[in-house]
């Protein structure tokens, strides 16, 4: 298997979720933005930290700071 990284293992709609995780959005702010429901965002959450193997939302944070200062975000 091709090594890839983390950030092109999500799909568009997990980037557009992470974004708006990272700009401080909560689960149903991102849901009314997203045409969708709070618990489908809840999903995509849970989809996003086992793609990337994050535990709990500190270490989401920092993985996508190190994506911000390294250039690996999109």
């Amino acid at each position: 298997m091709l090594f890839l990284p983390k950030m092109e293992m999500l799909n568009q709609k997990e980037k557009d979720v992470l974004e708006l995780i990272m700009g401080g959005h909560a689960n149903r702010d991102i849901a009314y933005q997203l045409f969708t429901t709070k618990r489908k965002i809840e999903e995509v959450r849970k989809s996003i930290m086992k793609k990337i193997g994050m535990e709990n939302n500190l270490s989401l944070t920092a993985f996508y700071v190190n994506q911000e200062l390294f250039g690996e975000k999109k």
